[in-house]
């Protein structure tokens, strides 16, 4: 039961302590129940391990936080506020390189 409180609470702290506007508007709660999802784990290749997920990629370039190899919260929130700047008509905009992830952050 004291979960989703403890939850709720981080959600709250990580939002007072974040820089970028983008992140404010961003519900953590929403993020953490969104990173859960069964096809944002397979799009990332984690694999479900004894404590946590960790992704069958050692790549670094695959991943846009620094920590989306182990984190898929911070994947998915860096993901979203990397969408929304920068110019998308580049081809090397995270939309353009990572197409899979817009199409299903566009279903949700």
């Amino acid at each position: 039961m004291a979960a989703p409180f403890l939850l709720v609470l981080l959600g709250t702290i990580q939002l007072c302590f974040a820089q970028s506007s983008v992140y404010e508007n961003i519900d953590t709660v929403t993020i953490w129940k969104l990173s859960k999802d069964p096809y944002w784990l397979t799009l990332l290749h984690y694999k479900n391990t004894l404590f946590s997920n960790k992704s069958t990629i050692d790549d670094t370039n695959f991943f846009l936080h620094e920590k989306g190899m182990e984190d898929p919260a911070a994947e998915l929130r860096t993901t979203i506020t990397l969408f929304s700047q920068g110019d998308p008509t580049d081809p090397n905009h995270p939309i353009n390189r990572f197409p899979a992830r817009l199409n299903w952050l566009q279903q949700r």
